[in-house]
């Protein structure tokens, strides 16, 4: 089975949805050329400690969210944290994110774009 390349890939804080909305989780995040996967953050320590086969544990460990990027409207700085951006999809969902720098928010920003 051959994955599309992956684009950019870390950890974000993600806004929960539903009655946990007021709290954020730290996920790891994966954007590839049609999608937006987020995982539970152990995917990310286990593919640190195993280098050599990050992409297998990865491709088959499934994704707690898939956003495909054909139904994003937009992507946006937002005011939720101080590093945060929001995703804004076609059906009015929306989803948040923040990351630790400024620099690290706008790769994912243009990226997604």
């Amino acid at each position: 089975q051959n994955q599309p390349a992956i684009r950019k890939k870390g950890l974000l804080l993600v806004k929960d949805t539903g009655i946990r909305s007021f709290l954020w989780s730290k996920k790891f995040c994966q954007l590839r050329d049609q999608m937006l996967t987020i995982h539970k953050n152990e995917v990310f320590f286990i593919a640190e400690l195993i280098e050599l086969i990050i992409d297998i544990i990865i491709d088959t460990y499934q994704a707690q969210q898939i956003i495909l990027l054909k139904e994003i409207e937009s992507v946006e700085r937002c005011d939720q944290k101080p590093i945060s951006f929001e995703i804004i999809t076609k059906d009015k969902k929306s989803y948040y994110f923040a990351s630790d720098t400024d620099a690290e928010l706008y790769s994912w920003i243009e990226e997604i774009y």
